[in-house]
């Protein structure tokens, strides 16, 4: 069987992301600079390029379990452990506390498009929305997202690797054109969503007075 690889993969550094730095996560990161020195020696422009990323930070039973000490509690894996390669390799490789919400429905799969189902893509189970108590369970994001500025959002486009979209530029742009379109409708959405039949929000509290319902509508809208 002949293997052949893309000839963009020979010309720079390759891009890895590393979702989760716990047992699994923390073990194949701890791997991947012995493969990057390997690029390198074989005369590799770049090597590997590696972003870690875990929401969780270092607990004490981390530290019996995972590559962590005493002294790390309380800080992020990612970083943590992101900090210690580069510290002993010579890297500058990064490590960011965030969390990855991806059901494989982000802009409707490989379509590149926003179907309004009020189900399609929500976690499966109801439990991990018990939280939800009323709009203010949304904030500051949800505010954050309705006014989020043009200029904002069009800068990120050049931080997208390549190979993540292919020879896909006008597919792209039309996806984030729509995308900020649909600033006005995230409200209307997850209304759609709470009245289902699935009622996904059990302990959603009905605001009662009218000055507050005011206060809830969607901007720019009358």
């Amino acid at each position: 069987m002949t293997h052949t690889l893309d000839p963009q993969l020979l010309e720079r550094p390759i891009r890895i992301l590393v979702v989760g730095c716990g047992g699994n996560g923390s073990a194949i990161v701890s791997g991947l600079p012995y493969l990057h020195q390997a690029m390198l020696a074989f005369g590799h422009p770049g090597g590997l390029q590696v972003t870690l990323i875990d929401p969780d930070t270092v607990s004490e039973t981390n530290c019996v379990r995972r590559p962590f000490c005493r002294t790390e509690v309380g800080l992020s894996k990612a970083i943590v452990l992101a900090h210690r390669i580069n510290l002993f390799w010579g890297l500058n490789w990064q490590g960011m506390q965030a969390q990855i919400f991806d059901q494989g429905y982000f802009f409707n799969a490989g379509e590149w498009s926003f179907p309004d189902a009020p189900l399609r893509g929500v976690f499966g189970r109801n439990d991990v929305y018990a939280g939800i108590t009323g709009w203010d369970s949304f904030e500051p994001w949800l505010s954050r997202i309705e006014s989020l500025p043009e200029s904002s959002l069009w800068p990120l486009v050049d931080q997208i690797p390549a190979e993540w979209y292919g020879s896909a530029t006008y597919e792209l742009g039309q996806l984030l054109t729509r995308l900020l379109e649909r600033r006005s409708r995230v409200r209307e959405l997850i209304l759609s969503f709470k009245n289902s039949s699935r009622n996904p929000f059990p302990n959603w509290r009905e605001v009662s007075s009218v000055a507050a319902v005011t206060s809830l509508r969607p901007r720019g809208r009358c």
